[in-house]
């Protein structure tokens, strides 16, 4: 008697259980955001310099010097026969270490396993418009020569208008980083950002690379838009896992479109 009366108490506590399993496994995923560990610095010793490059557009950038009139960039730039690509063998640490320009220094603070580090992005200057190649370099922060550096380079043409800029930096696991670079441009009612997500290890070993493209408007976008291209952290959230995650983008008339990959862009060698 007293096992039938306890039967439908155990079947009870089972179907209690069970219940809670099943919440638990269909229980969304917490998403978990990477923090940017980036810390702006401005360095003195940057100023009004640049980096030379010299043999093929992946070699290290090592050679610099102090200009002593930022005029005098234009003859680092060597002649190039017409119709041809302008050499890219001239870096700069951000435009805005010019004392004649004005724009980002594109130069961060990290703490690494090896200590502090000085984040850069070095960017091509040429005489003439476009988005060029860049250097993602790590520095001691006493020094001006590059420990390391990854190389990042643009197909001739492919971006008629652009610059780069940094987003952030994020710190992984087993010592390596991820970071959120972004080239952006455009022209006549059209507006692009490519965001190149790059994680690399303390010595700037390429560990692996994604690439978001997100463009909006075009050649029908003659009427105006008060939209524009949205913030690209309302579109794109890096994960502390080294994941990118994407949202969609708003319906609106900025007709703004994400695809991934950018072939104009290749990172590494």
């Amino acid at each position: 008697m007293k096992a039938q009366l306890m039967r439908p108490a155990l079947i009870g506590i089972g179907l209690t259980i069970l219940m809670a399993l099943t919440s638990v496994k269909a229980a969304p995923q917490v998403e978990q955001l990477g923090i940017n560990i980036a810390e702006p610095i401005v360095r003195p010793d940057f100023k009004d310099r640049i980096w030379t490059l010299e043999g093929s557009e992946l070699s290290p950038v090592s050679h610099s010097v102090v200009l002593a009139n930022p005029r005098d960039i234009d003859r680092y730039q060597a002649d190039w026969p017409p119709g041809q690509p302008a050499p890219q063998t001239v870096f700069v640490a951000g435009v805005g270490y010019l004392s004649s320009s004005s724009g980002a220094k594109n130069t961060f603070l990290i703490n690494t396993g090896n200590g502090p580090r000085n984040l850069a992005l070095l960017v091509a200057v040429i005489p003439a418009e476009g988005l060029t190649n860049a250097r993602l370099s790590l520095f001691d922060p006493r020094s001006t020569v590059p420990q390391c550096q990854i190389p990042i380079t643009v197909r001739p043409g492919s971006h008629d208008y652009g610059n780069w800029q940094v987003l952030g930096v994020y710190r992984l696991a087993k010592g390596a980083y991820m970071a959120w670079l972004e080239a952006s441009g455009g022209d006549g009612g059209y507006t692009w950002s490519s965001h190149v997500f790059a994680r690399f290890g303390e010595r700037c070993e390429l560990l692996s690379h994604q690439i978001v493209h997100v463009a909006a408007g075009g050649a029908d976008a003659g009427r105006v838009c008060s939209a524009g291209m949205p913030a690209p952290q309302t579109l794109i959230a890096p994960q502390a896992d080294g994941s990118v995650r994407t949202k969609k983008p708003p319906r609106n008339c900025a007709k703004v479109r994400m695809s991934d990959g950018d072939p104009g862009i290749r990172v590494g060698g």
